[in-house]
């Protein structure tokens, strides 16, 4: 994801990521969302506004397909890339390539946001940190921790408390 922020040439100045987040704030978003509707809608509008431009293409190779239709069941099996290249018909090698160039970033950092979604989710439940990090494939509640912190910059337990937790209607 580091990379490809890179590559939009704005550098590390903060006044030139303000201008180049102006187009947001010009999408007319005033507010939070109270309803899921909301936040659905105004989700949308930034998504369309951020990639007007970007020319991102949702994956096309059907090894990947499978792949990213598999993982989120599969997170309590072995995701090592030499155990889900078999499954899906590739080596390992091609596999590594397909799925960086389609998805956009390696297939760790995707598990790794697949585990961290599934963490939230159990502990959004009334999970004990011990009983999310085992749900979410994690070896114990101090790797869930890191893991989070490392990439949320908080502790599963600050988000779990602060963060209001906003699920789609039952259909």
């Amino acid at each position: 994801m580091g990379r490809r922020l890179a590559t939009l040439g704005i550098g590390a100045d903060a006044a030139a990521w303000g201008a180049a987040g102006e187009r947001l704030r010009a999408c007319g978003i005033g507010r939070l969302p109270v309803r899921w509707s909301e936040a659905e809608a105004q989700t949308q509008v930034l998504l369309r506004e951020l990639q007007a431009d970007a020319g991102v293409a949702k994956p096309t190779h059907p090894a990947v397909k499978k792949l990213l239709r598999l993982l989120p069941e599969a997170l309590e099996e072995d995701v090592r890339l030499a155990t889900l290249a078999p499954r899906v018909g590739l080596s390992v090698g091609r596999l590594s390539h397909l799925f960086s160039a389609q998805v956009g970033f390696p297939l760790r950092p995707y598990i790794l946001w697949l585990r961290l979604h599934r963490a939230a989710e159990h502990l959004q439940q009334g999970a004990s940190l011990t009983e999310a990090a085992h749900a979410a494939g994690f070896t114990d509640s101090a790797h869930l921790n890191h893991a989070f912190r490392r990439t949320f910059g908080l502790k599963p337990s600050e988000i779990a408390g602060v963060v209001e937790w906003v699920r789609p209607p039952s259909r």
